[in-house]
């Protein structure tokens, strides 16, 4: 397909990048008109706004510009469409832009659209109390210590977020922690088990917070999920969970790694969850790896 055949929507997020959004629509737009292709620019105006976005929107291609709840936003939306998506990382954390070396200016983004190569992309289904229904993940799911950092920082944000907030929000979030108990029932390769622990991740990408932390081995296109269980996460037990990923990787050593297909986690009272880097609600939560995939534009 040549450039001038391409149907090209743009959805960015104008807080992300520290309030770049739109200039980087913009200039993403130039590159992409100037190469010949026709170009549908859209800015979202309150959180969720890109979901119906990437659902409704007549396109081959839809480039979510900003950070991971952005791409959150529009991977659920255009799910079972036959599209591809592609990111212009704005975000704080761009966590899968990290795992896939994704270009950060609009000239290579523009090439990279254009070339079209794509990889396949799993996706889970993720259902907690607090959430209206059923919402499509990608990236890691965090149940305990994570979602309650997360949680403090949808608490006490307003406007675009830095590393600055983050910062603030897991020092507030580490002095207010009281760990509870979940139990984690995880459907893997070899059958269902079940684990207690007091913090969990359900993760699809090496890079967390930014950081390249988890196991290398994983395969976007899998089916399965690495599930990282924190048996403690106390004060003292987060220190060493810190310490393990600054100087080696996880599960270093303080986490047990597990695959699967579908984790379902439960507590004696609700504990915070976060999905793909946003407050999600609360346990009991499930996520379901999904038999639909998403097309995604790689370099």
């Amino acid at each position: 397909m040549d450039a001038a055949s391409r149907r090209i929507a743009l959805v960015a997020n104008p807080v992300s990048g520290r309030g770049r959004g739109v200039a980087a629509l913009r200039e993403l737009e130039t590159e992409l008109v100037a190469r010949g292709a026709q170009v549908q620019a859209l800015t979202t105006t309150k959180a969720g706004e890109a979901r119906g976005m990437a659902a409704s929107v007549a396109a081959d291609t839809i480039v979510a510009i900003g950070g991971d709840g952005t791409l959150s936003e529009v991977v659920d939306g255009a799910a079972g469409r036959d599209l591809a998506i592609a990111q212009f990382p704005l975000g704080t954390a761009n966590v899968l832009a990290l795992d896939l070396d994704l270009p950060r200016r609009a000239a290579r983004t523009a090439d990279m659209v254009l070339a079209g190569r794509t990889t396949q992309l799993d996706t889970a289904l993720v259902s907690c109390s607090g959430l209206a229904g059923p919402r499509r993940g990608f990236l890691v799911l965090g149940a305990g210590f994570d979602g309650h950092a997360v949680h403090a920082l949808a608490r006490a944000r307003r406007g675009a977020i830095s590393k600055l907030s983050w910062a603030r929000a897991i020092l507030d979030a580490f002095g207010s922690w009281e760990p509870r108990e979940l139990r984690a029932t995880i459907h893997g390769p070899h059958g269902a088990s079940t684990h207690a622990c007091e913090s969990i991740l359900v993760a699809n990408c090496v890079h967390y917070g930014g950081f390249d932390v988890l196991d290398r081995s994983r395969r976007l296109d899998d089916g399965l999920y690495e599930v990282y269980l924190f048996a403690r996460a106390s004060r003292a037990a987060l220190v060493r969970t810190g310490l393990a990923g600054a100087f080696s990787r996880l599960p270093g050593g303080v986490a047990t790694l597990l695959r699967a297909s579908r984790v379902s986690i439960e507590s004696d009272g609700p504990t915070p969850v976060q999905l793909d880097g946003d407050a999600a609600g609360t346990t009991p939560a499930t996520l379901e790896v999904d038999a639909l995939r998403t097309r995604l534009v790689v370099p």
